[in-house]
């Protein structure tokens, strides 16, 4: 693999020096009329792109960072309303919904964190108007009325901070205009019956007030068919019941959101924009977005263990579920409590006493920006709160033996402060300090087998049907500031250094509330406090060379580091001999560089640029299922790897047609994990090979991964497409998009369940639209992967299975019609 990605590496570097050699030709020879550079009219050049990756706004072509600039007009075509559509737009990035934990796993270019954890941040930071978070609730939350979106990949710790090792996605709205405009938009989606609506006005109000006003609304029935029927249940405590099921179709959900935006300009030296955002989202259970993704042995169908004896002793029989299958195809089998079991589960009840998700996030930011001669002053407030609700099964069959029901309520507060220069001087400085408090509530229960009633007359806890009830608090106080030095050593040549200082408290409150009689052996005893407290430092530095060797040609280099906090596990649930020791986990820490160059070539209608990188993660912290005691456990990597290449181009052939292509070349994997979890079923002669506790006890089983592939890490990514334009009379005009994207084999697990590796994909999008030349309206014909190619996103080993994967499907076939007003 590593001479196939050095090969590429090389001939890609070969086509880019090519390029540059031919800008440098151009840029010393005087243009004729019949030139190409001349010949504007057959070859247009693209719009300019900037972004902010050093908090200030530069062109795309002068950031010496590995970037992917998604402007308003790609997210139109592919009719994209939420962050996880992403995928298909940045080749090597992948955001999928989770089950449980911290409801997403966010992965670029194979970084990622556990998202079955709840107490892990991600190692993604999604920054939306200036307020970064690194939890995946967001992506619940719809994406309407978007300026722009900038991908910066690798460690982005001087300018994002701590949580951003793998990269940032930082997200844009829209600001009112200077003059009032608006839109509307609605569209329908065949296949999930989806109907869509956004829609925004705004501009000026005064001379010196402006506002904008956007909103968002979406329903959808939902792409997985539920196959299951009911069945009396199996289990011995509840034999009077019928399992019932949670409908017909899983995966649907309903969201509703809003964004005002007010942007105040006294004179031109001073602007304040205030944004608040407020979502609403309901659907079903975040398990359900999953199905089986194979089964062991060739089994057809997965299994599950069902209670079916409780006197006088327990007996637990593995039995098939008979509705269930073991492939991806858009079908599951998915069954649910009996509502006489789930009338005693009080965390249930309290989430509405059925399943499904539903939740609630209000996002408000003011940036302040006040000019001075040669310096600028910026201030971010920022709040984000966001409370979620997620009740169902979390082991995907109709039996429902792992029913669980789990509160999430994050509060974030967070102030900066920035400065930066721009004295008409060689040196120039930027630099800043953040405050952020995070203040997290996590409630979990868990109706973990069927036993039935509590047994415990008397006690206000009698009857109930739940296991265990689990309360998690944690705080968390960050400080931090930055500053970076650059040097124009000659004009076309800066030198730019920099680090971070991140002083961070994190404090944890980890206890069940409650136990159910006839558990207590599987779980720690009510009212037995876990506390942990963490106090930690770190200090990422960074240092570029960029050098400009014409006006379109630039070559940089940079060491970067980045940084993940240490953290406090937050399992789902607390077993006996659990330690808060065992819960403490290590800071991830990440450093490496590369080297790029970016080219406008024909007078701008050629843009492209090449990254070469290389980058180590020590103590990944990593999650995985444990059978034995039915837990997930987390621990820290030793070190990861990834290294490899990416190369973009954008070209405008003429006034109708544009191409763009992207092709990334990624070896991800552990360079040191000889203690990785176990995947279930996996036996000895499979490398899984049990430990000796220092007491002489047994511990816990491990497979050595070093060495092997981090989890859905494709070492090939490649993306194509076009956008032809073009009048079809004197009043119309007809635009036609299509893209393919395309991904090798990987591995959806953490723990590389062979059953979890997913085969190499092609996905086809396209989109039609007619509207007049220049006119107000526009109707959009919207296809995603038209081949209905089914692929797994996140994939984990199934609870009480034998080595069953669970996985989230990815999107499945989506055809929309989209009418656009514009006034």
């Amino acid at each position: 693999m590593r001479k196939r990605l050095v090969t590429g590496w090389l001939n890609s570097s070969a086509v880019l020096t090519l390029l540059v050699g031919a800008s440098a030709l151009m840029a010393s020879t005087p243009a004729r009329s019949d030139t190409p550079e001349a010949s504007t009219a057959d070859a247009p050049a693209m719009s300019e792109v900037t972004v902010t990756a050093r908090r200030r706004a530069e062109r795309l072509l002068d950031v010496p960072v590995s970037a992917t600039a998604i402007p308003a007009a790609a997210l139109e075509h592919g009719g994209t309303v939420s962050l996880g559509q992403l995928n298909t737009l940045v080749p090597t990035l992948s955001f999928d919904k989770s089950p449980s934990g911290s409801g997403a796993s966010l992965s670029l270019r194979g970084v990622s964190s556990s998202s079955t954890d709840a107490g892990i941040e991600q190692s993604i930071s999604i920054e939306i108007d200036g307020m970064q978070t690194s939890r995946g609730r967001i992506l619940n939350d719809g994406l309407f009325d978007i300026q722009s979106i900038d991908v910066f990949k690798g460690p982005q710790a001087l300018y994002f901070g701590k949580n951003s090792p793998g990269g940032v996605v930082s997200i844009a709205s829209r600001n009112p205009g200077r003059t009032f405009e608006g839109y509307a938009r609605a569209g329908y989606e065949f296949e999930t019956h989806a109907a869509i609506f956004e829609g925004a006005m705004g501009g000026p109000i005064t001379d010196t007030l402006g506002a904008r006003i956007a909103v968002f609304a979406s329903r959808s029935d939902g792409y997985i068919r539920n196959n299951a029927q009911p069945i009396p249940s199996p289990a011995a405590a509840e034999s009077a019941y019928a399992i019932p099921t949670v409908g017909g179709t899983l995966g649907g959900e309903r969201k509703l959101g809003g964004r005002l935006t007010l942007v105040f300009r006294q004179t031109d030296a001073f602007e304040a924009n205030f944004k608040l955002f407020g979502s609403n989202f309901s659907g079903s259970s975040m398990a359900s977005l999953q199905e089986v993704m194979s089964c062991p042995n060739g089994a057809t169908r997965p299994t599950e263990l069902v209670l079916t004896q409780l006197t006088p002793t327990a007996v637990s029989t593995r039995l098939p579920d008979p509705y269930g299958d073991c492939r991806l195809n858009g079908q599951s089998s998915m069954g649910t409590i009996p509502q006489a079991v789930a009338a005693n589960f009080p965390l249930y009840q309290k989430a509405g006493g059925h399943d499904g998700s539903h939740g609630v996030t209000a996002l408000p930011t003011l940036t302040m920006t006040y000019h001075l001669p040669n310096v600028t002053l910026t201030s971010v407030t920022g709040f984000y709160h966001n409370e979620f609700w997620t009740a169902g099964t979390s082991e995907t069959d109709l039996f429902a033996s792992f029913h669980v029901v789990s509160e999430d309520v994050n509060n974030v507060v967070a102030q900066e402060l920035r400065v930066a220069t721009s004295f008409d001087s060689p040196i120039n400085f930027t630099g800043g300090a953040l405050f952020e408090h995070t203040n997290r509530k996590y409630y979990i229960a868990c109706r973990c087998n069927a036993y039935g009633p509590n047994p415990h007359p008397g006690f206000a806890d009698n009857g109930r049907t739940d296991a265990d009830s689990l309360v998690e608090l944690n705080q968390t106080t960050t400080e931090s500031i930055y500053g970076q030095l650059t040097w124009k050593i000659i004009p076309s040549l800066e030198l730019a250094g920099g680090a971070r200082y991140t002083h961070e408290i994190e404090s944890s409150d980890i206890f069940n509330d409650y136990v159910h009689q006839l558990q207590l052996s599987a779980y720690k005893a009510a009212g037995v406090h876990l506390i942990g407290h963490l106090a930690q430092n770190n200090v990422s530095p960074e240092v570029t060379l960029s050098w400009h060797a014409t006006p379109r040609v630039m070559f940089y280099g940079a060491y970067k580091t980045g940084y993940l906090a240490g953290t406090i596990s937050n399992p789902g649930n607390l077993i006996p001999s659990r330690t808060i020791d065992q819960l403490l986990l290590k800071p991830v820490d990440a450093k490496g560089g590369e080297i790029g160059a970016k080219v406008s070539l024909f007078g701008g209608a050629l843009n492209a640029d090449l990254t070469i990188f290389h980058y180590e993660y020590d103590n990944l912290q990593l999650t995985a299922y444990d059978v034995p005691s039915n837990s997930v456990i987390t621990k820290n990597a030793g070190s990861a790897i990834t290294e490899g290449f990416e190369l973009q181009a954008r070209y405008r052939v003429n006034g109708d047609l544009s191409l763009h292509g992207d092709l990334s070349g990624d070896h991800a994997y552990y360079g040191s994990f000889p203690d990785g979890q176990c995947y279930t079923g996996q036996t000895k002669a499979q490398g899984c090979v049990p430990t000796v506790l220092a007491g002489g006890g047994a511990g816990a089983s491990v497979q050595n991964l070093t060495g092997r592939p981090l989890s859905r890490a494709p070492k090939w990514t490649f993306d194509a497409g076009f956008v032809f334009d073009h009048p079809i009379s004197d009043a119309l005009s007809l635009e036609i998009t299509g893209d393919v994207h395309s991904k090798s084999s990987y591995n959806a697990e953490i723990a590389l369940n062979p059953g979890a590796r997913q085969p190499a994909y092609t996905l086809l999008d396209a989109s039609i639209a007619l509207s007049p030349s220049n006119g107000p309206w526009e109707v959009r014909l919207i296809g995603r992967n038209l081949t209905n190619v089914y692929y797994a996103g996140a994939a984990g080993d199934k609870p009480g299975g034998i080595g069953e994967v669970n996985a989230v499907l990815g999107e499945t076939r989506r055809v929309e019609v989209q009418f656009t007003t514009k006034f």
